[in-house]
């Protein structure tokens, strides 16, 4: 790949999806600390994000079943891309976004061809609406008074002076004995 891949500052739930054009002990290779980083030519990059898959190792799953259980990717994009995704053999390396911090701009090793880049679905954070029930109103709760709240604060602090005292007390009394 001749031109770079920009990932923007902040994006957040994307999934690049590269195919890996190596021999096998170039993919274990990858296992090392920064080889990653160099074959995606990438200065910064949190390399625990990033997966190297072997498609023979996903077995009946496949890598479309992966990419949906494992990457919470939809299953319209997944049936969008389903010729190419099972086009692919041999490894995938799998780059998401909150692996770059800052963005970045990749430059490829050539052995690195994308192949796509997907949404993840992610949380639905979204309501159905305001909470209907009376407790969740403000200020629902039992009031108590200044007066009452006072009370119990003496009633506690008095109580932790004594213990203490009682404490210290018992503690001369052991010594002098």
């Amino acid at each position: 790949m001749t031109d770079p891949l920009i990932m923007p500052p902040g994006e957040r739930g994307k999934l690049r999806l590269f195919a890996l054009d190596m021999r096998p002990e170039e993919i274990r290779f990858l296992r090392e600390p920064g080889a990653i980083r160099d074959v995606l030519g990438v200065d910064t990059l949190d390399e625990e994000r990033v997966q190297v898959v072997r498609l023979a190792d996903l077995d009946d799953l496949g890598l479309a079943g992966f990419l949906r259980e494992g990457c919470d990717i939809s299953d319209s994009q997944l049936s969008a891309q389903a010729q190419t995704l099972a086009g692919l053999t041999g490894a995938v390396l799998l780059l998401p976004s909150t692996a770059v911090t800052g963005g970045a701009e990749l430059t490829p090793d050539a052995r690195l061809r994308h192949v796509v880049t997907l949404d993840e679905t992610g949380p639905d954070w979204r309501a159905d609406g305001p909470i209907e029930t009376a407790s969740a109103a403000p200020y629902s709760g039992v009031r108590v008074s200044p007066r009452e709240t006072r009370r119990r604060a003496t009633l506690i602090g008095g109580s932790i002076f004594f213990a203490v005292l009682a404490g210290m007390i018992a503690c001369v009394w052991w010594i002098v004995a």
